[in-house]
């Protein structure tokens, strides 16, 4: 009676073929759409990078452009020339070329130097690209430097025009530029910036 076997049996139960073959169907419906959406959704993260990295060099420069534009005419002694010119290089767009003058380096005079010390700064557009020079006079000559990167960035407006209220002067920027890689990102930007130091 001791050695009695005791049995156990347990119904063992799977999956049906009809249901592994519609979990399969199933599978690999969810993996088509995932292959089908991953590059359209990799493409609109990439879009979404260009159009902030974008918005973001184009607020750096305006701030550039701003903080040395509100200086022009700044002087610590007596200077002698004009602060504030806007021209453009032969070739390009109409007042798309900008020279600002100020006392850079409190010494009480307008200089050009060739170098760092230079209290001249001027800004051009050229070739769809927005460039910078510290020791030239005008928007010609060499030694230019890009502010963006080309092979990135395509600046399609680049215009200046000084505009008086009353006793007050003031600079207008328009910039345009989009990402060479989607042209139909295009951003405009518009800044209205008070000359102080140059007031009628």
């Amino acid at each position: 009676m001791l050695n009695r076997r005791i049995s156990y049996r347990l119904k063992q139960q799977g999956f049906s073929l009809i249901e592994v073959l519609i979990s399969l169907i199933i599978s690999s419906i969810v993996f088509l759409a995932i292959i089908t959406l991953y590059p359209i959704l990799t493409q609109q993260i990439h879009r979404l990078y260009q159009t902030y990295h974008l918005d973001i060099v184009a607020r750096q420069f305006l701030l550039m452009l701003e903080k040395d534009a509100r200086r022009s005419g700044y002087c610590f002694g007596e200077c002698v020339g004009v602060a504030l010119k806007i021209s453009e290089k032969s070739g390009e767009a109409e007042h798309s070329c900008i020279r600002l003058i100020y006392d850079y380096n409190l010494d009480g005079k307008w200089e050009k130097a060739k170098d760092e010390t230079s209290d001249f700064f001027i800004y051009r557009m050229h070739r769809g690209m927005l460039e910078i020079h510290r020791s030239g006079i005008d928007c010609e000559g060499q030694g230019w430097i890009n502010l963006f990167d080309p092979k990135q960035i395509v600046v399609s407006q680049f215009a200046l025009k000084e505009v008086t209220m009353g006793n007050k002067r003031f600079l207008t920027v328009y910039l345009s530029l989009f990402p060479r890689t989607y042209p139909d990102l295009l951003r405009e930007y518009k800044l209205k910036i008070y000359l102080r130091n140059q007031s009628i």
